[in-house]
């Protein structure tokens, strides 16, 4: 979801129903105040309220945000604009455009090791309350989203530094099934999104899970955001695994399996081995120059080279016509 004023706010609807921890913790919190940045402002305003009931976080817009003539939804397909408690949709126990704003998964951990003893944040699945995550985690987090304790005062809350110690199943289809209902410029974006699908391959980000994919927000449509967190990841070996399905069940790192999937984002085989021959063409012609201006040793570029970027797994019972790079 879109962030204004240079923020950005993860889409909520490319997340599933919520996991239940083993064993929740947390200082007690039975309420946040919800601030947004609204597009081109610089200061953060107060939208409403997320209050405990039970065991669900619900959000209700405050009477002074639904006033502003600026106010825009947070989502309209979740939380639309109305002077109500809004209901969650099914298997949810938060509405998933808020949840999207508290920290990924390796920043809970983080949070969760800071706040417990060792002990209690490495056994039996521990976690703490989801308010807790959103309330002291630090306010410059990516995303147009905060949260605060008051309603009339914003104080930012500046992210501790993670101590060594502490640092110590979406799937694209989907993905690209609400882009096609939803963004702006479906066509167009989909081909954007299978292109960024076939480098995560080439190049051996297999982190490529749902909240590494985010889009902009202007309460109206939804824009995708330039791709970010694209990161090699060393493998065990040369069979590797995308960390979010391809298609119909399957996630293993090929571009064999990635043109099966070209329908889904309104591509022919064709279309989906020309975009793949392109960029297996640029990384092959500008692979040294690239490794030349990041100043990478020449261990480095050896260890990179044909294990993440062009790793042989990816071309496994490749379809005609695709380029495999060191077959003429």
């Amino acid at each position: 979801m879109a962030g204004t004023a240079g923020k950005r706010q993860g889409c909520g609807c490319w997340r599933g129903p919520h996991s239940m921890a083993s064993s929740v913790h947390g200082p007690g919190y039975s309420q946040a105040y919800v601030w947004v940045w609204l597009e081109g402002a610089t200061q953060a305003v107060v939208a409403g309220l997320l209050s405990k009931q039970g065991q669900q976080l619900v959000f209700n817009y405050g009477r002074s945000y639904l006033a502003r003539p600026d106010a825009i939804a947070l989502y309209e397909p979740e939380l639309p604009l109305r002077a109500e408690a809004i209901a969650l949709n099914p298997g949810l126990s938060m509405p998933s455009c808020i949840r999207d704003a508290s920290p990924d998964a390796w920043g809970r951990r983080v949070l969760t090791n800071r706040k417990l003893s060792a002990p209690a944040a490495a056994g039996d699945g521990a976690e703490l309350d989801e308010l807790t995550y959103l309330l002291e985690s630090g306010s410059d987090r990516i995303g147009a989203l905060d949260f605060q304790l008051s309603p009339t005062q914003y104080l930012p809350r500046q992210a501790q530094q993670a101590t060594l110690d502490q640092l110590s199943s979406a799937a694209d289809e989907k993905l690209a099934e609400i882009i096609r209902h939803r963004l702006k410029g479906a066509k167009a974006t989909l081909r954007e999104l299978f292109g960024r699908l076939v480098f995560n391959v080439l190049c051996g980000n297999t982190d490529d899970h749902a909240r590494n994919h985010a889009a902009f927000w202007n309460g109206r449509q939804l824009e995708l955001t330039p791709a970010y967190d694209i990161c090699p990841q060393a493998g065990l070996g040369q069979q590797v695994s995308q960390a979010v399905l391809i298609r119909a069940g399957e996630r293993s790192s090929q571009l064999a399996i990635c043109v099966a999937a070209a329908p889904a984002f309104l591509l022919g085989q064709e279309q989906a081995v020309a975009i793949v021959n392109h960029q297996v063409s640029v990384i092959e012609c500008q692979w040294q120059a690239v490794c030349d201006e990041a100043n990478l040793s020449a261990v480095d570029r050896a260890l990179l080279w044909r294990r993440q970027f062009l790793n042989p797994f990816a071309f496994l019972d490749a379809p005609r016509g695709l380029r495999v790079p060191g077959v003429a």
